[in-house]
């Protein structure tokens, strides 16, 4: 599928991580590669629950809870694979 305009997307990521401790802290990023890092620094042992969102633009989303860093990360990259940007593109 052809994209309709070569601008990319400018896609926002929300990340909220819950804590054993019942805290929860919440990160906001612009760019994927800032998210990731972000993600891969949370200490495994800390966190409970991770639950994310990417909007694509206004009330176009993708949102998930997940248990572990690994379900996490694949999450985020089905997110922004190009069929689905794509996709909300045309949405």
């Amino acid at each position: 599928m052809k994209r309709i305009t070569n601008r990319k997307f400018r896609l926002k990521y929300f990340l909220r991580v819950t804590k054993k401790d019942g805290s929860i802290k919440r990160y906001f990023k612009l760019i994927k590669s800032k998210i990731v890092s972000t993600i891969q620094e949370l200490s495994a042992i800390e966190c409970v629950k991770y639950f994310i969102k990417v909007e694509y633009k206004n009330g176009v989303y993708n949102s998930g809870e997940y248990e572990t860093k690994k379900d996490l990360l694949f999450a985020l990259d089905q997110f922004t694979e190009k069929n689905t940007l794509d996709y909300a593109e045309k949405y």
